[in-house]
């Protein structure tokens, strides 16, 4: 709801998610990681219960191997939403790159249950 105008105007969450999403994508593309960053950062504000956001926050970190900040970021969105299968493959992604195959496997597992076929092929090929 935007308040400050003569009547009250409802937004649909899912076009501002889409939006925030499609800038980002547009701020990559032309390598403005930086501010693709902060936008993310401020649709986790605005929507905070958005798993997208997060998701793409979090593997923008990833692959700029700023490990740390991406970890956050999944763990940030998997308290908010705990059986997400695109947070949990991102996660274990990342704790298979940083060499923490207990806790990938874990990740992968949980993604799996959920149907995800790259979190079973990866479980196959990681875990067993």
């Amino acid at each position: 709801i935007v308040l400050g105008l003569n009547t009250d105007v409802n937004f649909d969450k899912t076009k501002i998610a889409d939006y925030i999403l499609y800038i980002s994508e547009k701020l990559l593309s032309t390598q403005q990681e930086h501010k693709a960053i902060e936008y993310l950062k401020l649709g986790i504000e605005i929507l905070p219960d958005n798993p997208g956001i997060y998701e793409k926050l979090a593997v923008i970190y990833h692959l700029n191997d700023e490990f740390d900040a991406a970890k956050d970021i999944y763990n940030s969105g998997l308290k908010e939403f705990p059986s997400n299968a695109s947070l949990l493959l991102g996660r274990a992604l990342l704790f298979i790159q940083t060499g923490d195959t207990a806790k990938a496997c874990t990740d992968l597992q949980l993604s799996a249950n959920q149907g995800d076929i790259d979190a079973i092929n990866l479980l196959e090929e990681f875990c067993k």
